[in-house]
């Protein structure tokens, strides 16, 4: 089961969406969460003074709702809005970032016996138009990396998120102008 933990001053809550996540298993380690996924349940723990179900009514989020990445955004604002906590922010569950390294980890496009580990024409294979926007400040996946990568795509466009934010540049929930450079950027690349 995928979960996300929301989680505010003494307060725990979490989104539960169906699926399985097996240790060794790629298929099931990759699985994310995607807008639609049903949530099944909205659990809240570690409350002390405030009932759960008060809590919940303030997220006008349920189970059975679809995920809305934007829907959770503003029930996050609701629930600190409401003075009620010192702070509310997202906890990410350790089980996606082991997803995250295991496809890092195995991601190599050029690993197959078509291609036979020569990356350049993996790449130059690639022919949809793509941008790659990697953060200026990005130190995990940075712009040189991917400008090596760039040059063998025939239809790739290399555009650097103006961005401090670094790896979290691009983050659209906490950030509207890496949000506006990133849909202005995607907008002209659908024009052409």
């Amino acid at each position: 089961m995928g979960f996300l933990r929301l989680a505010g001053f003494g307060l725990l809550l979490g989104l539960c969406f169906g699926g399985v996540f097996g240790a060794g298993n790629p298929s099931a380690l990759a699985q994310t969460i995607t807008s639609g996924d049903p949530i099944q349940q909205v659990a809240v723990e570690g409350n002390q003074r405030i009932e759960a179900d008060t809590i919940r009514s303030y997220m006008e989020i349920n189970p059975g709702d679809p995920f809305d990445a934007a829907k959770v955004d503003r029930a996050l604002k609701n629930l600190f809005a409401t003075g009620l906590f010192a702070d509310v922010h997202l906890r990410r569950d350790a089980n996606n970032l082991l997803a995250m390294l295991w496809s890092w980890q195995h991601a190599d496009i050029s690993a197959n016996p078509l291609y036979g580990g020569d990356l350049k024409k993996a790449l130059g294979a690639i022919t949809a138009h793509a941008l790659v926007m990697p953060g200026e400040t990005d130190l995990y996946f940075t712009v040189e990396d991917n400008a090596r990568e760039v040059r063998h795509m025939p239809h790739a466009t290399l555009k650097p998120i103006p961005s401090i934010w670094g790896h979290r540049a691009g983050n659209p929930a906490l950030n509207p102008e890496d949000a506006a450079f990133i849909n202005k950027s995607v907008t002209e690349l659908l024009a052409r």
